[in-house]
């Protein structure tokens, strides 16, 4: 049998017609999680798909209101347009069907309120499309390409049409009722805004006389070069690395990464732990102002970050934030934070904005957000034991320069080194299950080993819905932060502690609900360039199918 076709010479619309022939009736287009950045009034989109029989009548309908709480159950739908699938059958060697196609048009140009509620500004749509007895067609997310990549690569012939049934099966949404993301407004657009890193109320947002106290408590060292010298980088023989990226999952800035291992009970040379330190120094795009900005250009900002690193005096650098560890983890403080202004005295700061609007700039407040969760006791200015971690380094939330040396190939090894180093830390089980995960090709103890970022724990396999919310919205969205968080219950390492009831509740209220409080609406995720990120992308499109949300999820 002469194969019809093989994956590499496949079209796009060609493999999306054979994915869709494996239903009995499906849409083409548009995608559950496909992502409108217009204003939704007035915006056209072209509804097409196939059916398995001609000059059939279809119906292309949209929730009335998915904010009605007189809806619960989301049984009031309204017909956009109807058409009719094609007389005349289409058949390319898989399968034969019916098309159709239909432009519709949700929201009016000028529309009243009632059809504003269809799909607010920044909100979801919900849609389907249905036959004339009202059975619902199914409908593909908008990564199913990657879907057939990961699933599909196989040669297919005209013999084997129950491939591409299985195939389109695989790869279909899980969820029939699609969701169209308009992201013309996101919450970082608000004028009150979500108060950025401040999910830990009982911690406050300190003050500089708070981290003065801090600082002291800690025996910070009093500029950078202090620190330096306190822990031996520069020395010769040590297990120092370097690494530069542009940390594009949450702050979206550059980054000069250095970290060392170190005796830190250097009066008993034989103690059995060891403690590691480290210090990111932070460029944005433009050294010449006086503000650092979030969310800056990457290109711009990773070639600051390479000319700093190369200067030798991180030249350029608009803050540098050191942490370092001091065994056991069970210990108060025994994850330490300190934040160096610029050069050339990189002296000690008294606070650290790492958003636009600067909510919570105390420190360590505003770091444990996201290393840890700890708790900050003011009564003895310390972190509770435990209750502050090192990150991993998850190169899928970085984007590299092209520079000779810094691309991701380049600096591979180096990363694998940090990550070894960050299991030295004191890791939680989250954490520790990620990093070994990602190396489990070889190791991350062995050299050479590489980074594979498409790792999914254990807990979320086995089902591809799960599998879905675990890599498009908890990797990119969530991981960087829960992973790290000490109570478990929060580190979403499985789908049954993200299933449970009290996740649910407070996941849709964080991500979804408004209230009377803007400071309190959509806080998660938490920082600022990860909020505008996860708003601009599929991601609460999957989160209302997985957990059937009752909401517009709108700004």
């Amino acid at each position: 049998m002469k194969p019809i076709c093989r994956s590499a010479f496949l079209t796009r619309s060609v493999l999306l017609a054979a994915l869709c022939t494996a239903s009995v009736a499906c849409v083409d287009g548009p995608e559950n999680g496909d992502v409108f950045l217009g204003v939704p009034a007035g915006t056209t989109i072209n509804f097409a798909g196939k059916f398995n029989a001609g000059s059939e009548t279809i119906r292309v309908q949209v929730l009335a209101d998915p904010d009605d709480e007189n809806d619960p159950d989301y049984e009031n739908w309204v017909t956009l347009e109807t058409t009719t699938s094609a007389s005349t059958p289409t058949d390319q060697g898989f399968g034969e069907w019916y098309e159709w196609s239909v432009n519709a048009t949700p929201v009016p140009s000028s529309p009243t309120s009632t059809e504003s509620a269809r799909w607010p500004e920044g909100g979801l749509l919900r849609f389907r499309v249905v036959d004339d007895i009202g059975s619902a067609f199914a409908t593909f997310d908008q990564d199913r390409l990657d879907c057939y990549q990961t699933v599909g690569m196989r040669q297919l012939t005209t013999e084997e049409d129950e491939n591409w049934i299985a195939l389109g099966e695989e790869c279909k949404s899980n969820w029939i009722q699609a969701v169209l993301v308009n992201a013309s407004k996101t919450p970082t657009d608000l004028e009150d805004t979500p108060a950025y890193l401040s999910h830990i109320e009982e911690n406050g947002v300190g003050s500089p006389e708070d981290t003065a106290e801090y600082y002291d408590e800690i025996d910070a060292p009093a500029s950078l070069t202090a620190f330096k010298t306190r822990f031996g980088f520069g020395a010769a023989g040590s297990d120092e690395v370097s690494a530069v990226y542009y940390n594009a999952g949450d702050l979206g800035i550059g980054r000069e990464m250095n970290c060392k291992s170190y005796n830190p009970y250097p009066t008993n040379p034989t103690h059995p732990n060891t403690g590691v330190a480290c210090f990111v120094s932070n460029y944005d795009d433009d050294v010449n102002d006086n503000a650092n900005v979030f969310g800056a250009d990457p290109i711009d900002s990773l070639a600051n970050t390479v000319s700093g690193l190369y200067s030798g005096v991180h030249s350029g650098a608009f803050a540098t934030v050191a942490m370092w560890y001091i065994p056991p983890i069970t210990a108060d403080d025994s994850v330490r934070f300190a934040v160096y202004g610029p050069g050339p005295n990189y002296l000690l700061q008294p606070d650290a904005q790492l958003d636009s609007k600067g909510y919570n700039k105390g420190i360590p407040q505003n770091c444990i957000v996201c290393h840890g969760g700890a708790r900050y006791n003011t009564l003895n200015d310390s972190v509770d034991g435990g209750g502050a971690r090192f990150l991993p380094f998850d190169l899928s939330a970085f984007e590299f320069s092209t520079a000779s040396g810094f691309t991701r190939a380049a600096q591979e090894e180096k990363f694998r080194k940090l990550n070894k180093l960050v299991l030295q830390a004191g890791p939680t089980a989250a954490t520790q299950e990620l990093i070994e995960g990602w190396y489990a090709a070889g190791s991350v103890s062995t050299v050479g080993t590489v980074q594979n970022n498409a790792f999914i724990p254990p807990g979320w396999t086995g089902n591809k819905a799960d599998e879905k919310i675990y890599s498009a919205v908890i990797a990119p969205y969530c991981r960087g932060c829960h992973a790290a968080q000490s109570n478990s219950f929060y580190n979403f390492a499985d789908k049954d502690d993200f299933q449970t009831w009290g996740n649910i509740g407070y996941i849709e209220a964080d991500v979804c609900t408004v209230g009377l409080d803007p400071a309190k609406n959509h806080v998660m995720p938490n920082a600022e360039v990860t909020l505008d990120r996860f708003w601009k992308s599929p991601a609460r499109a999957y989160l209302a199918g997985y957990f059937d949300i009752k909401s517009s999820c709108k700004p």
